[in-house]
């Protein structure tokens, strides 16, 4: 674990400390989980926004993804019920 000093203003403080009283655990420990639940949504977020982004090839612009995938499925020999 890196130790480390940060500046805080006195009223996020105070109200990270109550929070930390209210969970039962320290204000450091509350400062880390907040930090770690921060990362883990912006990076949801920015694999959320790559997807988002991302464009189909001009081949495929005027194909319904599902209806094309279902399609697919329905020719697999594992999926189909013909034995």
């Amino acid at each position: 674990m890196h130790r480390t000093q940060i500046y805080i203003e006195e009223e996020i403080f105070q109200k990270a400390r109550k929070e930390s009283e209210i969970l039962g655990i320290s204000i450091s420990e509350f400062i880390r989980m907040s930090i770690k639940k921060n990362i883990q949504k912006n990076s949801a977020n920015n694999i959320n926004v790559f997807f988002g982004n991302l464009k189909p090839l001009e081949s495929f612009k005027d194909i319904n993804p599902k209806e094309y995938v279902d399609n697919i499925r329905s020719k697999s020999r594992i999926l189909t019920n013909n034995e």
